[in-house]
């Protein structure tokens, strides 16, 4: 199995007590990137089967989509005697690293695509709000998926829970940026664009996890908010107020 298994996690730190209960009074030791590029996939499986024979916690930093420059710390790992020189190899094997992001695995990148192709389509070069509300549309397929998801536990562990790997993730709010923020800043001048975006957020709202609701929210008060200080008439601004009702 590969890193898809390990995506599911949450993104909830590793504490410094379930450190402490796990390798009580040993130190850490960290491994570095050997060169540079995007994190295209972490094979999390791989890391566990390769350990040694001891108990290990390896926690991955960068996430999926990040451009890690050579030098960089990639993982921490505890304790700090279970670093041998192959130990590195297979850690920096297992974070894949390429000249550019891919939509493997990267949630983020596909996201990225549909808001730029959204704002590009709103420039008053091409005027285009049929393109930006598809891909709205398409933002909020995607994004439905991350605020229905149920969070599973943070760390990926062999049975016996003597190795653990735990994978740092985007959480719903950084997505939720990357789909919509920009839309937001560059659309705001659009009162039919914005509207459509509150109503699937009202859509969105009403399909996700209690937990995830108050940041759609968040996010579609931005939007009033943004729209009402770019000098509207007055029976635009309630068009736009109205279809964010459902947030009060």
């Amino acid at each position: 199995m590969g890193s898809s298994d390990a995506v599911d996690a949450t993104t909830q730190p590793v504490t410094d007590n379930q450190r402490a209960s796990i390798f009580p009074g040993e130190v850490s030791a960290t491994v570095t990137a050997e060169r540079s590029g995007y994190l295209q996939r972490i094979d999390a499986s791989l890391l566990i089967d390769r350990a040694v024979d001891q108990p290990q916690l390896i926690w991955s930093h960068p996430r999926i989509g990040d451009f890690v420059l050579a030098g960089t710390v990639i993982a921490t790992v505890w304790p700090a005697c279970a670093v041998t020189d192959e130990r590195v190899a297979v850690i920096r094997a297992c974070h894949v690293l390429g000249p550019e992001r891919t939509l493997a695995e990267d949630v983020d990148f596909g996201l990225r695509q549909l808001a730029d192709i959204a704002v590009k389509a709103l420039s008053p070069g091409i005027n285009d709000p049929t393109t930006a509300c598809d891909c709205i549309d398409r933002l909020g397929e995607l994004i439905v998926r991350v605020v229905q998801f149920e969070p599973r536990p943070a760390l990926r562990q062999q049975p016996d829970c003597q190795v653990s790997v735990r994978v740092t993730l985007r959480s719903v709010e950084q997505l939720l940026d990357t789909a919509f923020t920009q839309i937001r800043i560059y659309g705001a001048g659009d009162v039919i664009v914005m509207t459509y975006v509150l109503e699937m957020f009202g859509r969105l709202a009403s399909l996700a996890r209690p937990v995830h609701r108050p940041i759609i929210v968040d996010h579609a008060r931005l939007i009033v908010s943004t729209v009402q200080k770019h000098g509207h008439l007055a029976a635009d601004l309630m068009r736009v107020e109205a279809a964010a009702a459902w947030s009060d």
